[in-house]
């Protein structure tokens, strides 16, 4: 009997947990760099719920082509010109553009490494923009407490290795190895 009131206060807790997150997010919001970073190479990588209605319990870190580094966990230095907050992507459907997102004006070319701290065992999508067209979109599973990690490159330049390209961009998810793939090599 014990163990199942145990059990239940802790169900309890996460629930409570849970709530006061998604209340916080959603008085937080920012509104999205993209329109003030029109002369910079805009960079978006983000989380959000797979209806874009809640953000989802996990954590994000990036690192540059240069090392620098943002997000959640920096230890060295901070990419110049970026941010890591939770975002309301298009105002005009704020219930239905809610992300967790590093922003970066002036963004790099190269590859970027992503790691996503994982809360809570709900699904969400990892998104990687590059202006406002330019994107990779995968939906993926949660493990509470694992960290999971994968790879994307973008070039502005024309570069025949690079398949996915849109208007002069290339970008792509990386594999374990550094070639170019379909989805994120991100530890299933």
């Amino acid at each position: 009997m014990y163990t199942r009131l145990l059990l239940m206060a802790l169900a309890f807790c996460k629930l409570f947990a849970i709530t006061l997150h998604v209340q916080a997010v959603t008085v937080n919001d920012q509104q999205s760099l993209l329109e003030s970073c029109s002369d910079d190479t805009f960079l978006s990588v983000s989380v959000s719920s797979p209806k874009r209605d809640i953000i989802p319990l996990a954590q994000l870190r990036i690192i540059d082509p240069t090392s620098r580094e943002q997000g959640v966990h920096v230890v060295g230095k901070t990419i110049p010109n970026s941010r890591y907050e939770n975002v309301v992507e298009l105002p005009q459907t704020p219930n239905r553009s809610r992300v967790h997102a590093i922003e970066v004006c002036g963004a790099k070319e190269g590859k970027y490494k992503i790691s996503i701290y994982e809360h809570g065992d709900d699904s969400y999508r990892l998104s990687v923009r590059i202006g406002a067209t330019n994107s990779l979109i995968v939906t993926l599973p949660s493990r509470d407490g694992h960290v999971r990690n994968c790879s994307f490159v973008f070039k502005n330049k024309n570069d025949p290795t690079f398949q996915n390209k849109s208007n002069g961009v290339y970008l792509m998810w990386l594999d374990r190895n550094g070639r170019p793939s379909i989805y994120p090599d991100a530890d299933r």
